[in-house]
């Protein structure tokens, strides 16, 4: 497979589809860094839950565009210079989306260099987390999985069971200092109350 990618990546680079584009850019990175500020603005101005649900959404969005921004930079896509590239990736990347563009870049690089190398393509223990590549690893992924929820349902059992009585005692401390609150307010009506 690796070959095959090599091939087409020649093809491509041959029709010139690998030529920066900087009218495209400028375009893509105004109105990215536009619609940030004005997701930005709504989060200052915003009130009201489905006013800032929506925006979260719309944020989303806008950081999906910022990851793709930083991509085409990592394949130098955006500038002639690869300084350039390489500042962009990091402005996208680390400043903008919090993504360290100097560990992506090379991590990214060895994904193409490799593409689905079960050995050597960084990307496939991550890629594998989500999705099962194989029956085999189908089969442990729903084991795997069958005992986390089991673990998980066991903590959260526990820590209900651990829990309860500091609650009731929570309970009861509030209680009882209401009560205490009233039996003084009734002895000593002029003593203010503590709250």
């Amino acid at each position: 497979m690796t070959r095959n990618y090599q091939d087409l990546k020649q093809v491509l680079g041959r029709g010139r589809f690998f030529d920066a584009q900087p009218v495209y850019y400028a375009l893509v990175v105004g109105g990215t860094l536009a619609a940030l500020a004005c997701s930005l603005w709504i989060f200052t101005w915003a009130r009201g839950p489905i006013a800032i649900l929506l925006n979260t959404a719309f944020f989303s969005f806008v950081s999906v565009q910022l990851g793709f921004l930083m991509h085409d930079a990592g394949h130098h896509a955006i500038f002639r210079r690869s300084w350039t590239n390489e500042l962009a990736g990091m402005i996208f990347g680390d400043l903008l989306n919090g993504l360290p563009f100097g560990w992506w870049a090379p991590h990214h690089g060895r994904h193409h260099a490799h593409p689905n190398h079960d050995e050597l393509d960084p990307d496939l223990p991550t890629l594998r987390i989500a999705l099962a590549l194989s029956e085999e690893e189908a089969r442990q992924a729903r084991v795997i999985a069958a005992v986390e929820l089991l673990e998980c349902a066991q903590i959260a059992v526990g820590d209900a069971i651990d829990q309860a009585p500091l609650r009731a005692l929570d309970h009861v401390d509030r209680h009882s200092l209401r009560v205490g609150s009233i039996v003084v307010t009734l002895k000593h009506p002029s003593l203010p109350l503590e709250r």
